[in-house]
């Protein structure tokens, strides 16, 4: 007699936590998606970051383990003195940059590991990955109709998708080339859309989680990067396709399907609407690297460590202190010295450790684009760490 209410009880918990759990995966992904977004100098991923946390607090899975709390607590402290030490010896410092930057870290750390914990404890890895595919799907659509609205040259996405990112139209132009329009659908740049959906592939085709649909998904976002015309997302996604081959015939898994016939048509198909773009944004702009002509390969490659100075090499310039530059390693060394290399370098090689492809494009997307105090950085290393360690998916 008793347990009719008790099991209802119960079923009506469940389905409570299922609606919260799916609410949590859905804002998580849409997270990643809205990086670029800002609404009174904070990113909408932020608002969304921040949500989360009370809503997990509410619902009693704020969770940290005691491990974790060492090692965050250790990173806090770190970052302390770090900033003490350049008040009293840097003149040149800005200390309310630096405490908004510990700020920062320490919310996407905490953030990170406890939604990384939820996930893992309510076995929720795969679905959260085929939820951000899924959106991921619907940002490509997103930018295929704001592309064939800009050859069309009506002001129609840019009054409804620019509202709260970059609304200069020349953000989608290759070279300032109006015949060209470089897709980045809701975000900032080019190279963030390929950022993001160059994470995506990595995990759907590195992680441990199985599953067919995840090709499909992946061969869709692979045309997404290929829009984008950024030549480093472009050539990650490259490295990405080689590893996977290279896992495949060396572990002997291959194994044909129809399916696969999917990627070369897919290319054929790319290369016959887009062969003049192609010739224009990827052949010839790799013979201008080759030949010394483009510049802008270099600049990635080395001017981002043009901050760092033997005079600083030890502590840094601090915390956030350095100009914008495409590479958070070089990031780490100008912000904090050789400690700060040691750190990113330490937990890199643990990633290459558990899962070296996903470790080396790990590297590759760090050495692609800055920005280690952005939302899009930290959600990046949320999906890494997730599928880098998960078992249970």
């Amino acid at each position: 007699m008793q347990s009719g209410p008790i099991s209802q009880l119960y079923s009506a918990r469940s389905k409570m936590q299922s609606i919260v759990s799916y609410a949590l995966l859905i804002l998580l992904s849409l997270a990643f998606v809205l990086s670029d977004w800002i609404y009174k100098q904070i990113t909408f991923a932020e608002y969304i970051l921040l949500f989360i946390l009370i809503l997990l607090i509410l619902t009693v899975n704020f969770k940290l383990k005691r491990e974790q709390l060492v090692v965050i607590t250790g990173l806090v402290g770190f970052l302390a003195a770090h900033v003490m030490l350049q008040y009293a010896f840097n003149d040149a410092f800005v200390i309310r940059t630096a405490v908004m930057g510990i700020l920062k870290l320490l919310f996407y750390s905490v953030m990170v590991t406890v939604v990384i914990n939820y996930l893992r404890e309510h076995k929720l890895t795969r679905s959260f990955l085929i939820i951000n595919n899924v959106l991921a799907v619907l940002v490509i659509l997103i930018g295929v109709y704001i592309t064939f609205e800009l050859y069309r040259e009506t002001r129609v996405p840019q009054e409804i998708f620019w509202r709260f990112t970059r609304r200069d139209i020349y953000s989608y132009y290759f070279e300032s080339n109006p015949a060209i329009i470089r897709t980045r659908s809701i975000f900032s740049e080019p190279a963030h859309l390929g950022f993001y959906l160059n994470t995506l592939i990595a995990v759907n085709l590195f992680s441990k989680v199985k599953s067919k649909g995840l090709f499909l998904f992946s061969v869709v976002l692979s045309l997404g990067i290929l829009s984008t015309f950024s030549y480093s997302m472009i050539g990650i996604l490259i490295v990405i396709v080689l590893i996977k081959i290279a896992l495949l015939f060396y572990t002997k898994s291959f194994k044909w399907s129809n399916w696969l016939l999917l990627i070369p048509l897919s290319l054929v198909l790319f290369s016959i609407f887009y062969w003049d773009i192609i010739e224009t944004t990827l052949i010839q702009r790799t013979v201008s690297v080759f030949t010394g002509q483009d510049t802008s390969a270099r600049m990635r490659l080395f001017d981002s460590w043009q901050y760092v100075d033997r005079s600083t090499i030890l502590l840094g310039n601090g915390l956030g202190q350095t100009p914008v530059v495409t590479n958070v390693y070089a990031y780490a060394v100008s912000d904090f010295g050789i400690a700060g290399l040691l750190v990113l370098s330490g937990f890199t090689i643990w990633i290459l450790r558990e899962n070296w492809a996903l470790g080396l494009i790990f590297i590759l997307l760090n050495s692609a684009k800055g920005g280690y105090l952005s939302s899009g950085y930290w959600l990046m290393i949320l999906l890494i760490v997730l599928y880098t360690v998960d078992e249970r998916v």
